[in-house]
């Protein structure tokens, strides 16, 4: 990601994203809840991640506590755009930034400023207001606050009123098979794929969604193998009325999109369209880039670098290599759902313990042999108490695996739990 770094002695602002290369804007409201998490995953998250959390608190003084909005969509040192939205989204990722450096000082501000912001009210943000209230719960134990307080969160967004609200949506105004249409006629946006990233997200609700909409290139919104932003009626109509046809596919769709189907156990589907994401989406004349997003004739439309896309980098650690990690827990997980294409996969991961940063290695191995597909998991270096392999059956049969596994720890995956493990390997085999 392209930072600026407006840090100065007072700590008022910090280092963080510009929204892209030679653009005078500079942090997004709404794209940072692509980019404050991504820099959880980083070396040096004092530089590269708290910025795009706290930088927001220079908001508050003009907030809406009422409903837990501020005045901004985008500012800079002397400035800001306004746009009243809130920060919902970013609540879960200021919580992923604690567990990947267990900072009370980051975790301390942050809920400073969230706790002030939200406490009479919480924008819905695509049902992420559930994970949010979660995590300020969290939060406010970590800090030493009473139970009382953790619970008044949970009383902030109505958390017992959540399964009557999703049997509502599911198929309103009896569109099949879709999360919250506004009419049985109107159009039809991407935003229904973004609630499959809430926790408790039915699974069988989601394939249907996926197989129904996201799959389907002739009514629905997929265009080349990418999710686009509306259903290809809406399309056709938005062009023969003269609209703004430049964001037919863009990259927060995708994110949103394509990481609430790993969430939500879909790993075939979300596999297939994040490959062709990767492959169609940032590459013009044989030169890499990334764009703000693409037309409806397929043209690279607005910015070609730009942080929109900081999201594909969550799709591939977290959906692809299925990676977690929290240094408050002691636990690492490697839970994979790598292509059935691929042959291996790797990453390092940063992980900053008393001051000294050490790289954990991952590696996925995949090979056939006489029809047995073999899969091989491997860490090294890990430093946490707590292992955590997850292998993905692919919707196949184990022909041999290790004892002690648990069943279905997500969907169509095995378990292990492992202590005290450095490192090691763990090999299974699949089978139709």
């Amino acid at each position: 990601m392209y930072y600026i770094d407006l840090s100065d002695a007072e700590n008022d602002y910090y280092a963080h994203t510009q929204t892209a290369v030679n653009n005078f804007l500079g942090l997004h409201r709404y794209d940072a809840n692509l980019q404050i998490p991504v820099g959880a995953w980083t070396a040096d998250k004092a530089y590269y991640a708290y910025g795009n959390a706290l930088t927001w608190q220079s908001m508050l003084p003009y907030a809406n506590l009422t409903n837990g909005t501020i005045p901004a969509d985008n500012l800079g040192q002397t400035w800001y755009s306004g746009l009243n939205r809130g920060v919902t989204g970013h609540v879960p990722a200021a919580w992923k930034i604690y567990e990947h450096s267990a900072d009370l000082a980051f975790l301390g501000e942050a809920y400073d400023f969230y706790r002030a912001l939200m406490w009479n009210g919480m924008p819905g943000f695509w049902g992420a207001k559930y994970a949010a209230a979660d995590c300020l719960g969290k939060m406010a134990l970590e800090l030493g606050y009473p139970q009382s307080e953790a619970d008044h969160w949970q009383d902030v967004v109505n958390v017992d009123n959540f399964d009557t609200w999703l049997n509502t949506m599911w198929e309103k105004s009896g569109v099949q098979h879709y999360f919250g249409a506004g009419s049985a006629t109107g159009t039809l946006g991407w935003t229904t794929f973004a609630y499959l990233n809430m926790e408790g997200f039915p699974h069988d609700w989601t394939r249907d969604m996926v197989e129904t909409w996201a799959m389907d290139d002739v009514t629905g919104f997929n265009r080349q193998g990418q999710m686009g932003t509306w259903d290809l009626v809406s399309w056709q109509d938005l062009i023969a009325s003269g609209g703004n046809t430049n964001f037919m596919i863009t990259p927060d769709t995708n994110y949103f999109a394509l990481l609430g189907m790993y969430q939500s156990g879909v790993y075939d589907h979300a596999n297939s369209l994040t490959l062709a994401h990767l492959k169609n989406y940032n590459m013009k004349w044989g030169i890499p880039c990334a764009p703000e997003a693409v037309k409806s004739d397929y043209e690279f439309h607005g910015d070609q670098y730009s942080n929109f896309n900081a999201g594909k980098i969550l799709l591939i650690l977290e959906g692809i290599l299925g990676l977690e990690y929290s240094l408050v827990d002691s636990n690492f997980t490697l839970a994979e759902n790598m292509p059935e294409e691929w042959a291996f996969m790797e990453s390092y991961v940063p992980i900053e313990i008393d001051g000294q940063t050490e790289w954990t290695y991952v590696r996925v191995d995949r090979s056939e042999d006489q029809g047995v597909i073999i899969k091989d998991l491997t860490v090294q270096s890990n430093a946490m108490l707590t292992l955590e392999l997850e292998p993905w059956l692919e919707g196949k049969t184990i022909h041999s695996a290790p004892a002690g596994y648990v069943d279905q720890v997500a969907p169509d995956h095995i378990g292990y739990q492992l202590w005290g493990t450095s490192d090691t390997t763990l090999q299974i085999q699949l089978s139709e």
